[in-house]
């Protein structure tokens, strides 16, 4: 097998996840640190347009947003999982309702605490894949509304875990503790100035119940990383060969769309920039796009199905 290699930068809470999902599972690899903002020279190539991180690397294979990047670690290294007992599902809706509620509202609260220390050149990029300012002067106004959100939906992962249970679905750690944990970490990281630290300290510390289980997801730890640059990084893609893909070769099932179509594949909330390829398979849980990159050859591109659109090219 072709070694693992994560794209990503420290201060990424989704990348956080996928972190602490190779904790998880003990996993070796290589870790290449990509700019927090464009341009991203050495993973355009990969991507083919995507920004966002984590990617995730596996020779020729390209891994994009960490709903993909779930399943293939899961599909890597099965144990210990990520979905125990059957729960994929019931783990990937609830851990992504719990970060889609709480992601933006802690970007929004410490943009607003700490956004002074932002680079123009983040705040320029964030507006383009965002579609609204991180600035400290927009975010600021707003904090009681992002407080009084995130507050909510602390109490509500509070009421989850007051059974008595360690973990979201029960007894063992699932994908969705780590959805709905790398927020938090976010909050927790933010907490380096005075008012920052009373506001964080504010919410967190009255969830007495959510303290251990925090403590619970750090202490698994981010694996076994070492470090790799981004042009090693491209000299592995030149150098492999894509995998079959697991997903069927079959059609899509949407506008007509079938596998050997020039397509198009965009997130449809933020971060849209479209990767352009041919679809080679797709299957209720992911796309795959194949790509012929030059002085890399050929590229599989892949994406969750949830939260992408597929259009034709």
């Amino acid at each position: 097998m072709y070694e693992i290699i994560l794209h990503h930068y420290p201060r990424s809470p989704y990348a956080e996840k996928i972190r602490l999902a190779l904790g998880l599972k003990g996993l070796a690899y290589a870790s290449v640190t990509t700019p927090a903002w464009m341009p991203k020279p050495d993973l355009m190539p990969l991507t083919g347009g995507y920004r966002r991180a984590p990617v995730l690397q596996v020779g020729a294979d390209v891994f994009c947003d960490s709903a993909v990047i779930l399943h293939a670690l899961e599909r890597l290294q099965p144990n210990p999982p990520l979905f125990p007992a059957g729960s994929e599902a019931s783990a990937m809706t609830l851990g992504s309702a719990i970060e889609k509620a709480l992601f933006f509202q802690a970007v929004g609260l410490v943009a607003g605490l700490a956004g002074q220390a932002y680079p123009p050149a983040l705040l320029a990029d964030r507006l383009a894949c965002f579609g609204f300012s991180l600035d400290q002067a927009v975010m600021r106004p707003q904090q009681s509304l992002f407080v009084d959100r995130i507050n909510a939906q602390l109490v509500r992962l509070q009421a989850m875990l007051a059974d008595g249970r360690p973990y979201l679905l029960g007894a063992a750690l699932s994908a969705a503790d780590l959805c709905a944990y790398h927020p938090l970490w976010q909050l927790r990281r933010a907490g380096g100035d005075p008012e920052a630290a009373r506001t964080i300290e504010m919410l967190l510390s009255p969830m007495r119940i959510l303290q251990p289980w925090m403590e619970r997801i750090v202490a698994l730890g981010h694996g076994h990383p070492r470090e790799m640059t981004g042009a090693e990084a491209l000299a592995a893609a030149a150098a492999a060969e894509p995998m079959a893909p697991d997903e069927a070769p079959g059609a899509i099932g949407l506008h007509g769309i079938a596998c050997g179509d020039r397509v198009q594949v965009a997130a449809d909330d933020y971060g849209r920039d479209p990767v352009v390829g041919t679809l080679l398979a797709a299957s209720d849980h992911a796309i795959v796009l194949r790509r012929t990159v030059p002085g890399l050859g050929e590229i599989h591109t892949h994406f969750p199905r949830v939260g992408f659109d597929v259009t034709a090219a």
